[in-house]
């Protein structure tokens, strides 16, 4: 006799709140990317996010205000994308969660722009 085990996830009909960066935020210096899955205690899953497609970064778990997942970018380099005379970009900055299997459950992308140094 066969037979598989499904793991079955309620994380997927939760929503994934992305509280910084904001949509078109222009952003220097060094900035806290912050994302939380809404009811959920953040150590039932991961988030990483990633840039224009490249390769995912993790956020790590942070209970500074309400528990969520952190990580802290440096937007000095975002230069690759030229702009217009104030700003970089746009960048597409995706938010991936997945469960404690590693299976994808939700994505999310905003798109935000780095300043240019002021001449």
């Amino acid at each position: 006799m066969a037979f598989s085990v499904i793991p079955q996830t309620n994380l997927g009909k939760d929503a994934l709140n992305i509280w910084w960066p904001r949509e078109k935020a222009i952003l220097s210096g060094v900035q806290p990317f912050k994302a939380r899955l809404a009811n959920m205690p953040v150590d039932a899953y991961r988030i990483s996010w990633s840039v224009d497609g490249g390769k995912p970064n993790p956020m790590t778990d942070d209970s500074t205000d309400l528990n969520h997942k952190e990580a802290s970018v440096d937007f000095s380099e975002w230069r690759w994308r030229e702009g217009d005379r104030r700003r970089y970009g746009p960048f597409h900055v995706t938010f991936t969660v997945e469960d404690l299997s590693g299976a994808m459950v939700r994505q999310k992308t905003v798109s935000v722009y780095a300043a240019k140094p002021k001449t």
